[in-house]
């Protein structure tokens, strides 16, 4: 409830355009940047989706209205003819899409148009049709059809004509997720195809090849956690269009390669550094680092728990029950939940620090991706499981779980088989 409340009061008008900010400052709440990101750490699509939802389930009409003009400005507003959209709009009265000659990043364009769908699918739910934001989807997932090369890959990075400017392929599993929702909402099956050939790149050069690299758009070239969790949400989504194993054991091998990242104990910080980020009373366990090359850590395994814990329904592995459960509650440390913090907003968290010296030093600033990855997973656990707290969920029967898991594969086009592991 706090993340909800935190995007409908920072999701407004700024310079003319209601939009989600860049960032806010911690504790006072100040929107410090106003331009707005489709994706990546600025999020602005998929917190639109997240409002619109919040606002039809609670009849909160104002809301709504927010949400849909969101997503009406970058519909309207961010495709290019090329079908690459602009991703990153500078909000001020001479506003630019070139704000700091920023290209369009498979990441942040993939994150971003998913939202898109997420809203468009939310609105259809609803009986509202928008199909101006499903045909801005089709754009972008057509383009990708028509840019993937002939290995199944696409470039890390295009201008705004669809020219590719950094010709990595490291990355391409980013796009797999969006082509695969886009399957399910067309039945178009040149979507799945398209994304079953970037996982065929993907399992060769991320899996096999061990090289989770490049998950963040700023960091690009090295082994960091991003890179992990962007590849199991890839290989899951594969799983569950195919039910072919293979994408099992890759998402499997992904999981465990991104927990080691996390912090499994709590750090101490120093009580009389004025210049700590972290809650004091609170504890590390759950903050994880960020990437090889620098000691940052951050929230971002708030975004596992659904995740593992479909893991350990595939698998039959309790390790990912376990983990999932650990993550849902330790990654919601650091927002003030209890009112001790002091924080303008109770919704709002800091975004990065160091847990090596100096402990605790670190961003003063909340960005969206911090809300979208604490609300995405816990939604997810409710649409699938009924409850957003897996104690809660694992008093159903096996059985029901593995036939709501089922039911949940079935939203990405698969017809599930009519037998699975037996209860024990």
């Amino acid at each position: 409830r706090d993340g909800m409340d935190l995007l409908g009061a920072y999701c407004r008008r700024y310079n003319g355009v209601i939009s989600v900010p860049f960032a806010a400052t911690v504790p006072d709440g100040a929107v410090s940047d106003t331009s707005s990101q489709m994706g990546f750490v600025g999020q602005a699509l998929p917190a639109a989706a997240l409002l619109l939802r919040d606002g039809l389930q609670t009849n909160d009409a104002d809301a709504v209205s927010r949400a849909v003009e969101v997503v009406d400005f970058w519909a309207d507003h961010s495709m290019t003819p090329s079908g690459v959209p602009k991703t990153w709009y500078d909000i001020h009265p001479d506003g630019t899409w070139t704000f700091r000659n920023y290209h369009t990043f498979l990441r942040v364009a993939s994150d971003g148009m998913d939202g898109a769908l997420h809203a468009w699918q939310t609105a259809r739910i609803h009986g509202r049709d928008k199909p101006s934001w499903l045909n801005f989807c089709v754009r972008y997932g057509d383009w990708l059809v028509g840019a993937q090369a002939a290995d199944g890959s696409w470039a890390r990075e295009y201008d705004f004509d669809g020219k590719a400017v950094n010709t990595a392929r490291d990355t391409t599993d980013q796009a797999i997720p969006f082509l695969v929702d886009l399957f399910d909402a067309t039945g178009d099956a040149r979507y799945k195809d398209t994304a079953l050939r970037a996982g065929d790149f993907c399992r060769y050069t991320v899996h096999e090849a061990y090289a989770y690299v490049g998950g963040t758009p700023d960091n690009p070239n090295v082994l960091d956690k991003e890179g992990g969790m962007m590849a199991l949400a890839a290989f899951l989504s594969l799983y569950d269009v195919s039910r072919d194993r293979r994408w099992l054991v890759a998402a499997r091998q992904a999981a465990e390669y991104s927990e080691t990242w996390v912090y499994c104990r709590d750090i101490p910080r120093p009580d009389d550094d004025p210049l700590v980020v972290y809650p004091k009373h609170r504890t590390t366990v759950g903050l994880s680092l960020i990437a090889t090359g620098h000691s940052g850590a951050d929230n971002y395994m708030a975004d596992a728990p659904f995740k593992f814990y479909r893991l350990f329904l595939l698998t039959g592995d309790t390790h990912f029950r376990d983990a999932a459960r650990m993550l849902l509650h330790a990654t919601k440390q650091m927002p003030d939940w209890d009112g001790t913090l002091g924080y303008r907003y109770p919704g709002l968290l800091t975004e990065a620090l160091s847990l090596s010296p100096p402990r605790g030093h670190g961003q003063i600033h909340w960005l969206p991706w911090l809300t979208v990855a604490i609300l995405n997973p816990l939604l997810d656990l409710e649409d699938t499981f009924g409850s957003k707290d897996i104690d809660t969920i694992e008093k159903l029967p096996l059985s029901a779980r593995l036939r709501l898991d089922d039911t949940y594969a079935q939203s990405h086009g698969f017809t599930p088989p009519s037998a699975m592991r037996k209860e024990p």
